[in-house]
Protein backbone atom coordinates (compact mmCIF):
# COMPACT_ATOMS: atom_id res chain seq x y z
CA UNK A 1 0.00 0.00 0.00
CA UNK A 2 1.03 3.54 -0.76
CA UNK A 3 0.67 6.41 2.04
CA UNK A 4 2.45 9.07 3.24
CA UNK A 5 4.80 8.79 0.49
CA UNK A 6 6.35 5.14 1.37
CA UNK A 7 5.64 2.24 -0.33
CA UNK A 8 4.64 -0.60 1.63
CA UNK A 9 3.42 -4.33 0.96
CA UNK A 10 1.62 -4.43 -1.96
CA UNK A 11 2.83 -1.08 -3.78
CA UNK A 12 2.94 -2.77 -6.79
CA UNK A 13 6.55 -2.36 -7.49
CA UNK A 14 8.20 -3.07 -10.85
CA UNK A 15 10.18 -5.82 -11.48
CA UNK A 16 13.93 -5.69 -10.41
CA UNK A 17 13.29 -2.60 -8.82
CA UNK A 18 16.07 -1.66 -6.00
CA UNK A 19 13.89 -0.64 -3.19
CA UNK A 20 16.14 0.65 -0.12
CA UNK A 21 13.49 1.92 1.82
CA UNK A 22 10.18 3.29 2.48
CA UNK A 23 10.55 6.60 -0.03
CA UNK A 24 9.59 5.87 -3.73
CA UNK A 25 12.45 8.93 -4.34
CA UNK A 26 15.31 6.39 -3.42
CA UNK A 27 13.59 3.74 -5.58
CA UNK A 28 16.20 2.72 -8.28
CA UNK A 29 14.10 1.00 -11.55
CA UNK A 30 15.88 -2.03 -12.66
CA UNK A 31 18.60 -1.01 -10.20
CA UNK A 32 18.36 -4.43 -9.23
CA UNK A 33 19.98 -5.30 -12.49
CA UNK A 34 22.81 -3.18 -12.55
CA UNK A 35 23.46 -2.95 -8.40
CA UNK A 36 23.13 -6.89 -7.50
CA UNK A 37 23.86 -9.47 -10.60
CA UNK A 38 25.73 -11.43 -8.29
CA UNK A 39 22.71 -12.32 -6.38
CA UNK A 40 20.52 -12.94 -9.54
CA UNK A 41 23.11 -15.36 -10.54
CA UNK A 42 23.75 -17.05 -7.32
CA UNK A 43 20.70 -17.00 -5.39
CA UNK A 44 17.53 -15.94 -7.63
CA UNK A 45 18.78 -18.04 -10.77
CA UNK A 46 20.19 -20.77 -9.17
CA UNK A 47 17.36 -21.05 -6.59
CA UNK A 48 14.36 -20.88 -9.28
CA UNK A 49 16.60 -23.68 -11.37
CA UNK A 50 16.99 -26.00 -7.86
CA UNK A 51 13.10 -25.54 -7.51
CA UNK A 52 12.04 -26.47 -10.54
CA UNK A 53 15.02 -29.05 -11.96
CA UNK A 54 15.07 -29.95 -15.92
CA UNK A 55 11.85 -29.85 -16.64
CA UNK A 56 11.28 -26.22 -15.94
CA UNK A 57 14.44 -24.91 -16.80
CA UNK A 58 13.56 -22.92 -20.29
CA UNK A 59 11.06 -21.29 -17.70
CA UNK A 60 14.18 -19.89 -15.49
CA UNK A 61 16.01 -19.02 -18.61
CA UNK A 62 13.61 -16.08 -19.46
CA UNK A 63 12.70 -14.77 -15.76
CA UNK A 64 15.01 -11.63 -16.03
CA UNK A 65 14.81 -11.26 -19.77
CA UNK A 66 10.91 -11.66 -19.49
CA UNK A 67 10.70 -9.04 -16.01
CA UNK A 68 13.39 -6.26 -17.55
CA UNK A 69 10.49 -6.32 -20.44
CA UNK A 70 7.55 -6.41 -18.18
CA UNK A 71 9.19 -3.39 -16.52
CA UNK A 72 10.42 -1.48 -19.44
CA UNK A 73 7.04 -1.81 -20.98
CA UNK A 74 5.26 -0.20 -18.46
CA UNK A 75 7.55 2.66 -17.75
CA UNK A 76 7.08 3.30 -20.84
CA UNK A 77 3.48 2.98 -20.76
CA UNK A 78 3.86 5.78 -17.49
CA UNK A 79 5.71 7.87 -19.77
CA UNK A 80 3.10 7.96 -22.41
CA UNK A 81 0.57 8.24 -20.09
CA UNK A 82 1.87 11.40 -18.45
CA UNK A 83 2.88 13.20 -22.21
CA UNK A 84 -0.83 12.75 -23.24
CA UNK A 85 -1.97 14.17 -19.76
CA UNK A 86 0.27 17.10 -19.51
CA UNK A 87 -0.23 17.38 -23.39
CA UNK A 88 -4.62 17.74 -22.48
CA UNK A 89 -5.60 20.62 -22.00
CA UNK A 90 -8.49 19.05 -19.06
CA UNK A 91 -5.71 16.73 -18.01
CA UNK A 92 -8.01 13.69 -19.00
CA UNK A 93 -5.28 11.71 -20.88
CA UNK A 94 -5.97 8.28 -19.22
CA UNK A 95 -5.77 5.69 -21.73
CA UNK A 96 -4.01 2.66 -21.11
CA UNK A 97 -1.08 2.35 -23.14
CA UNK A 98 0.13 -1.04 -21.90
CA UNK A 99 -1.21 -4.46 -22.60
CA UNK A 100 0.92 -5.85 -18.94
CA UNK A 101 -2.20 -6.90 -17.02
CA UNK A 102 -0.18 -5.93 -13.51
CA UNK A 103 -1.05 -3.29 -11.58
CA UNK A 104 2.26 -1.23 -10.93
CA UNK A 105 0.44 1.55 -8.75
CA UNK A 106 3.66 2.58 -7.45
CA UNK A 107 4.31 4.11 -10.88
CA UNK A 108 3.49 7.66 -10.41
CA UNK A 109 5.07 8.30 -7.21
CA UNK A 110 8.23 7.97 -9.69
CA UNK A 111 9.52 11.37 -10.93
CA UNK A 112 10.08 11.74 -14.68
CA UNK A 113 14.19 11.93 -14.21
CA UNK A 114 13.66 8.31 -12.01
CA UNK A 115 11.50 6.40 -14.75
CA UNK A 116 13.91 7.84 -17.78
CA UNK A 117 16.77 6.38 -16.00
CA UNK A 118 15.12 3.08 -15.23
CA UNK A 119 14.01 3.07 -18.86
CA UNK A 120 17.71 3.04 -20.02
CA UNK A 121 18.65 0.90 -17.42
CA UNK A 122 16.38 -1.34 -18.79
CA UNK A 123 17.16 -0.96 -22.37
CA UNK A 124 20.70 -1.67 -21.68
CA UNK A 125 20.17 -4.78 -19.83
CA UNK A 126 18.29 -6.21 -22.93
CA UNK A 127 20.32 -4.54 -25.44
CA UNK A 128 24.15 -6.07 -23.97
CA UNK A 129 22.47 -9.45 -23.60
CA UNK A 130 23.77 -10.39 -20.31
CA UNK A 131 20.77 -12.10 -19.17
CA UNK A 132 20.29 -14.28 -22.42
CA UNK A 133 20.41 -17.95 -20.98
CA UNK A 134 19.70 -21.31 -22.49
CA UNK A 135 19.69 -24.66 -20.65
CA UNK A 136 22.49 -27.44 -22.11
CA UNK A 137 23.84 -30.65 -21.00
CA UNK A 138 21.81 -30.09 -17.60
CA UNK A 139 22.64 -27.23 -16.60
CA UNK A 140 21.69 -23.32 -17.19
CA UNK A 141 24.45 -21.10 -19.22
CA UNK A 142 24.94 -17.65 -20.04
CA UNK A 143 23.90 -17.34 -24.32
CA UNK A 144 24.86 -14.47 -25.27
CA UNK A 145 28.00 -13.64 -28.02
CA UNK A 146 28.36 -9.76 -27.16
CA UNK A 147 30.33 -10.32 -23.89
CA UNK A 148 30.54 -12.12 -20.95
CA UNK A 149 30.19 -12.33 -16.99
CA UNK A 150 33.31 -11.97 -15.36
CA UNK A 151 33.96 -13.12 -11.31
CA UNK A 152 36.37 -10.43 -9.11
CA UNK A 153 36.13 -10.48 -5.43
CA UNK A 154 32.78 -11.83 -5.04
CA UNK A 155 30.70 -9.41 -7.88
CA UNK A 156 29.90 -10.01 -10.92
CA UNK A 157 30.43 -8.16 -14.07
CA UNK A 158 29.33 -7.82 -17.12
CA UNK A 159 32.06 -7.31 -20.29
CA UNK A 160 31.84 -6.96 -23.48
CA UNK A 161 34.70 -7.36 -25.99
CA UNK A 162 36.40 -4.55 -25.56
CA UNK A 163 36.72 -5.20 -22.11
CA UNK A 164 37.91 -8.46 -21.60
CA UNK A 165 41.44 -8.88 -20.17
CA UNK A 166 43.63 -11.39 -21.79
CA UNK A 167 45.19 -12.41 -18.37
CA UNK A 168 42.07 -13.57 -16.67
CA UNK A 169 40.42 -16.50 -17.62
Amino acid sequence: MLSAGYAGANAGLLPLTLSPGGDPSRHQLGGVLTSLPSTIITHFLNWAFQAVGPDGAAAVAELVVQHARVALEAIEGELARREVERSTPTGSGHARFSETPLDYRSLPRYSIRQLEIGRERLRRALDSGAWEMRFEGGELRFASRRGRWQERNGAAFWTTPDDFDPSKP
